[in-house]
């Protein structure tokens, strides 16, 4: 069975311009980001394309803090999330999407390099 961890893609691929939520399921072959665990991927990056997978992180207000605590919405979380390079052939030059793995980048970025790797020593 493969890892399908919650997801909130954020953008940057030319054809979902919008942030949606879903999930991510780890492919042999490809990462597919679907809008429900059923459907057919709204995105799929093959591995062999994947260029880069750093991670970003940022300061913003979690929502029970803002909710909560609105008085005092000084108070922000750190959010890490990945942006994953890949070269788009549509559009003919590097892209960078970002996805929210929801507190398990570590684990996602693990396997996501593990599956780019042998794609890397073939360069």
């Amino acid at each position: 069975m493969n890892y399908r961890p919650n997801v909130e893609y954020l953008g940057g691929h030319p054809l979902y311009p919008q942030s949606f939520y879903g999930w991510a399921e780890f492919m042999p072959d490809r990462l597919e980001i679907k809008k429900r665990a059923k459907d057919a991927p709204e995105i799929m990056i093959p591995y062999s394309e994947i260029t880069a997978i750093p991670n970003s992180t940022e300061h913003r207000y979690g929502r029970r803090e803002a909710i909560l605590l609105l008085p005092l919405a000084l108070i922000k979380e750190k959010h890490t999330y990945i942006i994953i390079h890949t070269f788009n052939k549509m559009v003919n030059k590097e892209i960078g999407i970002g996805i929210d793995f929801n507190r398990k980048v570590e684990e996602a970025q693990r396997i996501l390099y593990k599956k780019t790797e042998p794609y890397r020593r073939n360069e």
